[in-house]
């Protein structure tokens, strides 16, 4: 299968298992949303081929961010600690923690650790809302790559957290990153592989929410060339007002 330009390639019940996958500049791989059936986006190819501007997309396709005034879910969800009085909500919590929301009288708390770092297949976790109108940032999904030859990243696989709203007084909390699995016998490319949190919502002059905690990445292979960027870190704090990293 070949990817082209401009097309996007939605795998329905989220497994895909072919011979060959080359993903041209332009070119899309994702899959539904999973945040209520636990799915993985799951790949199993002899070899994958992404090529520079091509993407393998699982950002924002984790657990929902929290409404206005409500807790965001999943495992690691960012809370909101009283309803009265917080005003930034919590980032969610995965690979790593989510950062606390800007408070009134007491804190929005970030969300938790959870999930295998050695083979992670788990959903980031949504921020929660902020204090008014603004919903948290929805965690990413879950990417399985299974190769039996090569896989050549030149272009990018991401499954990032979404940032929280910000209503323009306060701010809700970023999702938290997701998952990659990799296991690849030939990992070649100089692309990038990315499970960041999102940020929490607004700027730092004002009541902001938590940074989402980053994902987990795990890669497994014999023999390695590939020297592009991975990574895994916490979304910003949307406030000097107390808000944390994630």
């Amino acid at each position: 299968i070949t990817i082209i330009t401009g097309g996007t390639l939605n795998v329905q019940k989220n497994n895909l298992s072919i011979s060959r996958l080359t993903i041209n500049s332009g070119g899309i791989l994702t899959s539904e949303a999973n945040a209520q059936n636990q799915t993985t986006l799951n790949l199993k190819a002899a070899n994958v081929t992404i090529l520079t501007g091509g993407l393998i997309n699982s950002s924002f396709l984790g657990y929902a961010g929290g409404a206005a005034m409500v807790n965001g879910s999943g495992p690691g969800y960012g809370g909101l600690h009283c309803t009265i009085n917080s005003i930034g909500g919590g980032g969610g919590g995965y690979g790593g923690r989510g950062g606390n929301g800007s408070v009134g009288s007491c804190n929005s708390p970030g969300g938790s650790v959870y999930g295998s770092a050695i083979t992670p297949t788990m959903l980031g976790s949504g921020g929660a809302g902020d204090r008014w109108t603004d919903s948290g940032g929805s965690g990413g999904g879950s990417v399985f790559i299974n190769v039996t030859d090569t896989l050549n990243v030149t272009g990018k696989i991401l499954s990032s957290g979404s940032k929280g709203g910000y209503d323009g007084t306060y701010g809700a909390g970023g999702g938290s990153g997701g998952s990659i699995y990799i296991i690849a016998p030939n990992f070649a490319g100089n692309g990038a592989i990315n499970v960041s949190g999102g940020d929490g919502g607004g700027p730092s002059s004002n009541w902001g929410g938590g940074g989402g905690g980053g994902g987990k990445i795990a890669i497994y292979y014999n023999t390695k060339t590939f020297n592009g960027a991975v990574d895994a870190s916490g979304g910003i704090n949307g406030s000097n007002y107390g808000a944390n990293n994630g």
